[in-house]
């Protein structure tokens, strides 16, 4: 059983879900969605599963997961100092601001230094997140397109390079 799950814009364009301790041992079943998700647990461990593959994450990775591709998370571990951040782009932000934008795949960078602007792009945002001040939305909007620069610039592929991508997420991509 899969569930499709709708991400709409909000007055910052990017939706995050920040991940603490109270999130005891969650699983996340399979799913998918148009949005771009970017996980990215700071200190935690979770088990992912992406199109099929399973990705055991620590603290400190992070995961690029493409538009409709189906995934789940399992056995996320929590602690005191748990904190894991998940990004979602909404589809209509990606077809909006990126030119062909479905013509690409994203995939995290080989170069540790790439990885560590995308890393310092996204806790970027949430520290600018947990500012209440006159102008957070202005700096969180500024902070999102960032985030696709980096993300466009650092981790864009053309989607033909990947084109064995399991049967089913053919099938979602053809039922646009």
């Amino acid at each position: 059983m899969y569930r499709h799950e709708m991400v709409e814009p909000s007055q910052q364009l990017l939706k995050l879900i920040v991940h603490t301790n109270s999130f005891a041992n969650g699983n996340v079943l399979r799913h998918w969605h148009q949005a771009i998700e970017i996980d990215y647990p700071i200190e935690g461990t979770a088990d992912f599963t992406i199109s099929g593959k399973r990705i055991s994450s620590k603290s400190g990775d992070v995961l690029i997961i493409n538009s409709n591709e189906i995934h789940s998370v399992d056995n996320m571990n929590t602690n005191k100092n748990t904190l894991a951040l998940t990004f979602l782009i909404p589809y209509e932000i990606l077809i909006k601001e990126i030119p062909n934008y479905e013509s690409y795949w994203f995939v995290l960078p080989k170069k540790r230094e790439e990885v560590a602007i995308i890393k310092h792009d996204l806790y970027l945002y949430y520290q600018h997140s947990q500012i209440e001040d006159e102008y957070r939305n202005l700096q969180l909007k500024s902070d999102m397109f960032l985030i696709l620069h980096d993300l466009l610039k650092y981790c864009s592929h053309d989607k033909t390079q990947f084109m064995d991508f399991p049967e089913s997420l053919h099938y979602i991509n053809w039922q646009k």
